[in-house]
């Protein structure tokens, strides 16, 4: 249903992991740069990209609110697959499809809290 999706946050995550040393200083301060540079892109962008994906309903949260929650989502992952992730053996796909998952079947019932 989100393969799409998967493949392309697949793709970024690959970039990333190519770019490792330049990216494993997100901590802190960089880490905020990097937001502040990824969330033009995104607020720009993020009614085609949702679409892009299948997802066109109306939320009531405000969209500056959930490109926050997607990037600092996103950078923290990235910093800890980054820094962790190799010893769990954890491709960018499966980073990818792991990420989808906590989004979409949300985070208390993958982590087997809620039924």
């Amino acid at each position: 249903m989100f393969t799409k999706l998967e493949d392309t946050l697949t793709g970024v995550l690959e970039k990333c992991s190519e770019n490792r040393d330049l990216l494993l200083i997100i901590d802190g301060t960089p880490s905020r740069t990097l937001q502040n540079q990824l969330t033009p892109i995104l607020s720009t962008n993020i009614i085609g990209i949702l679409k892009e994906f299948g997802i066109d309903r109306k939320s009531t949260i405000p969209s500056d609110l959930v490109i926050t929650y997607i990037l600092s989502i996103f950078i923290s992952v990235l910093a800890w697959w980054l820094h962790e992730g190799q010893a769990h053996d954890m491709s960018a796909r499966q980073l990818a499809h792991n990420l989808i998952r906590l989004a979409l079947d949300g985070h208390m019932r993958v982590l087997g809290i809620e039924s």
